[in-house]
C-alpha cells in the first residue's frame, strides 16, 4: 500500500537544507529538525509554521533529541559539539565538545540522546560513548577505536544501546557502568543504527548495507531480520512495525509489520531521505529529505 500525503497536512519547509534529524515533542504538536547548515528548526506540526530557529552549530547538525516531557532539545553535530537549546528562553548551552578527528567520512557527534532521568548520552567519531549530566558533570562510559554511531537510551531504566565501535551492538548498565551484553547477527556488516521498542522490551540495529535485526534484551534471542533498509529505523508507538528507507531506493520509506515479515505500507518521497520520526501515538510519521522538505504522512 502505498500511502499519500494528506492534503490538509502542512509541509515543512527547510529551506533547501538536507533534513538530517527529526524528533517530536511529548503531545505530537511541535518537531524538531536539524539541518545540513548548522540550524536546528522547531516547527509546528499542525499549521506548517516554523516556531524558532535555533543558530550556533558551526557545522552539519546529525542528531537532535526532545527532552521527555520537557521544553529542552540536545543536538550533536559536525563540529564535535554537544549542545543544549532551552525554547523557553531561546538560549544555546554547550555541554561537552568531543574530540576533533579529520580523517573521518562523517567527523563529529554523530548521536545524541536524552535518558528518563534528564541526562545525555553522546557518541560520535572519536569513538568515545559519554553522559552528561550537566555543563560540568559527565562520564565516560566506553571508548573504542571506531566510530560511535548511535547510542538510544531504554525508556524506563538506566540502560544505553550503542552502536559503532568495532562494528559491534552493545547494551550498557549505564549505572552500573557495566556492559551486559553484545549483540549479534546473522548481518557481517558494521552497525549503524540502536533503537529500543517504545516499551524497552527490544533492539533494532541496522547496518550500512540494509540489514535490520532485532532482538529481545531479556532473552538475547534474535527475533526479526529485515533486509533492504538503511539508515536509522523508527518504532512506530503501539504496535509491532517498523519503518525505514529502501536500501535500493532511498526516496522510499518503507513500513514492516515485524510479525508478519511483511511490508504492510510504503511512502514515495521526491529525494532522499536522511531522517524520519514516528509522532508519540504513531498515528503520523515524518520524513526529512535531502532537498530539505520535511512531510507528514497518516499511514493506517
Amino acid at each position: 500500500v502505498t500511502v499519500p500525503r494528506p492534503t490538509d497536512q502542512p509541509i515543512l519547509q527547510g529551506f533547501g537544507n538536507a533534513v538530517t534529524a527529526l524528533d517530536w515533542n511529548s503531545d505530537g504538536s511541535q518537531i524538531v529538525s536539524g539541518h545540513e547548515d548548522g540550524s536546528v528548526r522547531v516547527w509546528d506540526t499542525r499549521t506548517g509554521d516554523p516556531v524558532v530557529t535555533l543558530r550556533g552549530n558551526r557545522e552539519a547538525v546529525w542528531s537532535v533529541d526532545w527532552q521527555p516531557n520537557g521544553d529542552k532539545i540536545v543536538s550533536g553535530g559536525g563540529d564535535f559539539m554537544v549542545r543544549v537549546w532551552d525554547l523557553a528562553t531561546h538560549t544555546m548551552i554547550p555541554q561537552y565538545q568531543h574530540t576533533p578527528t579529520i580523517f573521518d567520512q562523517v567527523p563529529g557527534v554523530l548521536s545524541v540522546a536524552w535518558s528518563k532521568d534528564g541526562e545525555i548520552a553522546s557518541g560520535g567519531s572519536d569513538g568515545v560513548t559519554r553522559i552528561i549530566s550537566s555543563v560540568d558533570r559527565s562520564r565516560l562510559l566506553d571508548q573504542t577505536r571506531g566510530t560511535i554511531f548511535s547510542v538510544d537510551w531504554h525508556p524506563t531504566e538506566d540502560k544505553l544501546a550503542v552502536a559503532g565501535g568495532l562494528g559491534q551492538l552493545q547494551l550498557w548498565d549505564t549505572n552500573a557502568h557495566q556492559l551486559l551484553h553484545t549483540f549479534t547477527c546473522e548481518a557481517k556488516d558494521p552497525w549503524v543504527t540502536a533503537r529500543f521498542s517504545p516499551d524497552g522490551s527490544r533492539i533494532a540495529g541496522t547496518t550500512n548495507t540494509g540489514t535490520v535485526c532485532v532482538w529481545d534484551i531479556t532473552t538475547q534471542h534474535t527475533l526479526y531480520v529485515l533486509n533492504n533498509l538503511r539508515g536509522a529505523v523508527a518504532w512506530r508507538p503501539g504496535t509491532n512495525e517498523i519503518a525505514g528507507v529502501n536500501y535500493n531506493n532511498p526516496s522510499q520509506v518503507q513500513i514492516w509489520n515485524l510479525e508478519n515479515q511483511e511490508m504492510v505500507a510504503s511512502v514515495a518521497i521526491d529525494a532522499e531521505v536522511r531522517s524520519l520520526a514516528w509522532n508519540p501515538d504513531g498515528t503520523e510519521l515524518a520524513t526529512g529529505s535531502q532537498d530539505g522538505i520535511i512531510q507528514i504522512w497518516s499511514p493506517r
